[in-house]
């Protein structure tokens, strides 16, 4: 019988020496292949070939540990999760990744904070090095309300001292994202982003998220630095279809660099994200980077005639600057005034068909329209999305290209019934539409507490936080009017909600000031229309 037993083998756990069972090849192998799963966020492939290798390797604590940890992670309540940490910790009651496991199952289960701090600090114990246990203290620290700076120093002093853990920068950015943060959260996810390549949908996620709540800076931000961060590795392809959202990803990651004049970033971010080079072109223009713009466009043009996009912002530019030259110059070739049989992008159509509509009416940009269609819009796109529905509004474009979120924009512009699905909308949509249908309803405050602080920066929030404010579901200051209409001074929308709160609040003052602004918004759709 002795024959027949299996080899043991002294392993390192974690810095210590333990006595285990010989590993065969094919073992590891699938342990391997239930740790790559994991960490790509393939809980059930982790979890069968974890079970697979516990069967031959009963007296492992590690993978017990692991089978605890991922169980607890698909249901937070499964039983099972407790069984196989308990049995880890009965095979070495020192094993510190047990005990963290075990805490971190705990903390999502919601036990009590003290169980949650005592096997964390246990693990701390056996392993003083250990991040996981700490970054476990920290987040129960933070759930504590009285404490909440105290573990926002704790995760800070962690990432300093420990950079190269993502487990410590991600609890970071939860502590952003729960104390409305923006900044930090793009701060720590950027890092996350850079630590571990395997997390990059997560962070586009993270990306994705920040965009639909109104942080577009933060948004920004975090987009170029996982941009960035897929530079020069195996996942530096094309954004577009890589994550979920990539293609408003690739965009804000470019505006970024755009914002921050840097054109060799900008540059770079377009060929790393596959965008074409009249999008940042647009952009840029857009975002007024008038010079941008034409260094961008002005190559394209040269090198490829029928280069609609281009020649598009490059006539935009030359009819602002009164330049006849110049726009002489941007449709001087053959094809240039054709499309072809490929959509213009929208970053380029959309300006010069608002040119077309002040200078020759909407009816004039209408036609322009239908000869030079649009590429498809990007959901969520805030810089994209508004012109759209500004120029459906007025006639210029036709409602049905607008995207979902463009559709929903314009009903409530119009006044007329909001009819789109919440599902595929943004947060910041999905409040708007909540609040121009069921302002005092429940969902609607509880969805506003959750994004309402962007309402000095998005115009979107700040309009369904007006309109809720008119309807007695939020209590304001009366000087809030004033402040609304300054978050977007064109938007007859922000202005019309500023005008119906300082009437509410009787802010006469307020009110004479927002109905001359008003006045001065209509003048300039009526030299449009």
């Amino acid at each position: 019988m002795g024959c027949l037993a299996r080899p043991t083998v002294n392993r390192v756990y974690d810095g210590r020496l333990v006595e285990g069972g010989l590993v065969l090849p094919e073992e590891y192998a699938t342990f391997l292949r239930g740790a790559m799963a994991e960490e790509q966020g393939d809980l059930a492939g982790a979890l069968h070939a974890y079970e697979a290798v516990s069967e031959s390797a009963p007296r492992d604590p590690e993978i017990w540990t692991r089978i605890g940890a991922v169980r607890c992670q698909k249901d937070a309540r499964d039983d099972r999760a407790k069984t196989a940490l308990d049995r880890a910790l009965s095979l070495d009651p020192e094993y510190a990744p047990a005990w963290a496991a075990k805490a971190r199952c705990e903390l999502l289960r919601g036990v009590d904070r003290a169980s949650v701090e005592r096997n964390a600090l246990r693990a701390v114990e056996f392993d003083p090095q250990a991040v996981q246990p700490q970054v476990i203290l920290a987040t129960a620290l933070a759930m504590q309300p009285a404490h909440a700076e105290a573990a926002r120093e704790r995760l800070l002093a962690l990432t300093l001292k420990h950079r190269t853990s993502s487990a410590a920068w991600r609890a970071l950015g939860a502590w952003g994202k729960s104390h409305r943060d923006p900044a930090l959260v793009a701060r720590a996810y950027g890092e996350v982003a850079r630590i571990a390549p395997a997390a990059h949908a997560e962070v586009a996620a993270e990306v994705m998220q920040l965009a639909g709540e109104g942080e577009l800076i933060a948004a920004r931000t975090l987009a170029g630095a996982l941009i960035d961060s897929r530079r020069g590795s195996g996942a530096a392809r094309s954004a577009e279809g890589a994550v979920a959202g990539g293609a408003l990803v690739a965009r804000l990651a470019v505006d970024d660099a755009i914002a921050a004049g840097d054109r060799d970033r900008v540059r770079r971010r377009t060929v790393a994200t596959h965008l074409p080079l009249d999008v940042a072109a647009g952009r840029a223009l857009l975002l007024g980077r008038s010079d941008m713009a034409r260094e961008l466009a002005e190559p394209l043009r040269d090198a490829d005639p029928r280069a609609v996009g281009a020649r598009l912002v490059l006539a935009i530019l030359a009819y602002e600057s009164d330049d006849r030259a110049g726009l002489t110059r941007a449709f001087a070739a053959t094809g240039a005034t054709s499309g072809g049989d490929l959509p213009v992008v929208a970053e380029a159509i959309l300006p010069f068909l608002r040119v077309v509509a002040r200078a020759m009416g909407p009816e004039a940009a209408r036609r322009v329209a239908h000869a030079l269609p649009c590429e498809t819009f990007v959901p969520g796109d805030a810089l994209v999305v508004p012109l759209a529905v500004a120029l459906a509004d007025s006639g210029a474009l036709p409602p049905a290209t607008l995207s979902a979120d463009g559709r929903l924009e314009l009903a409530v512009r119009r006044g007329e019934v909001v009819t789109e699905s919440l599902d595929a909308l943004d947060a910041r949509h999905r409040l708007l539409a909540l609040a121009s249908t069921r302002p005092t309803s429940n969902e609607a405050r509880a969805l506003l507490r959750h994004v309402g602080a962007a309402w000095v920066r998005d115009p979107l929030v700040a309009v369904a936080m007006g309109r809720m404010a008119v309807a007695g579901a939020v209590v304001v200051d009366p000087s809030t009017a004033t402040r609304l209409a300054e978050v977007a001074p064109d938007d007859p929308l922000v202005a019309t909600t500023a005008l119906e709160l300082a009437q509410k609040h009787g802010n006469d003052a307020a009110e004479r000031s927002i109905r001359a602004r008003l006045s001065a918004i209509a003048t300039g759709a009526h030299r449009t229309r």
